[in-house]
């Protein structure tokens, strides 16, 4: 593979520092309320620049989406390090819940941001096949370690593993939007127990 000259580096650098200025941007004001110059300013660009990289302010959404992704992509690892040193259910699911919590924590109005967006585009078939994309996604990582945990028998067999990880992908939403409508922010032990009352949940 041949290596990128200056252009195509100065580009990447470009439209990396849009994508994590506009996140910053949208976590203040919401998809409604921030503007295309919005962005640009607190990217030190020029609107020039961000037409080179996106066609509206929705591609730009729908990037930003793609972007946090494939930013958290490779999750399975720290799922797997988790069965094999810890003995206790208990245990494996608070140090699950402290790397997901903490990730939260991080910018927990983007679940706002998110709610914002799919109001403004959900008659739009393309935002929307995103949307379900990033929701399968998610959905296939909580399953993932539920099937771990059933495999390494810590949960019975017959756990319905993709019923459990819905189940806890709407309970984080749910504490998301708590926090940013009554500033209650989550805490370990409560994503925790949670998530215990979810899987024992017949």
């Amino acid at each position: 593979m041949s290596e990128k000259n200056k252009f195509q580096l100065k580009r990447e650098a470009t439209y990396t520092k849009l994508i994590q200025a506009g996140f910053e941007v949208l976590c203040k004001k919401g998809y409604s309320g921030a503007s295309v110059d919005d962005i640009v300013k607190h990217a030190g660009f020029t609107k020039g620049a961000f037409y080179v990289h996106f066609e509206t302010k929705e591609q730009f959404m729908l990037d930003l989406l793609t972007y946090r992704k494939e930013k958290r992509a490779d999750t399975q690892e720290p799922l797997i390090s988790l069965v094999k040193t810890y003995s206790s259910l208990e245990l494996i699911l608070q140090k699950a819940m402290e790397i997901i919590v903490g990730q939260l924590e991080a910018a927990p109005e983007w679940i706002l941001v998110y709610v914002d967006f799919y109001m403004q585009a959900q008659r739009n078939t393309n935002s929307m096949a995103v949307y379900q994309a990033l929701y399968d996604n998610w959905i296939s990582e909580i399953k993932f370690f539920i099937d771990l945990l059933i495999a390494n028998n810590f949960l019975p067999e017959e756990t319905n593993a993709l019923e459990k990880a819905k189940m806890f992908y709407a309970y984080l939403d749910g504490c998301l939007l708590h926090y940013n409508l009554y500033q209650e922010m989550l805490n370990v032990p409560m994503v925790t127990k949670g998530f215990m009352a979810i899987l024992s949940t017949p």
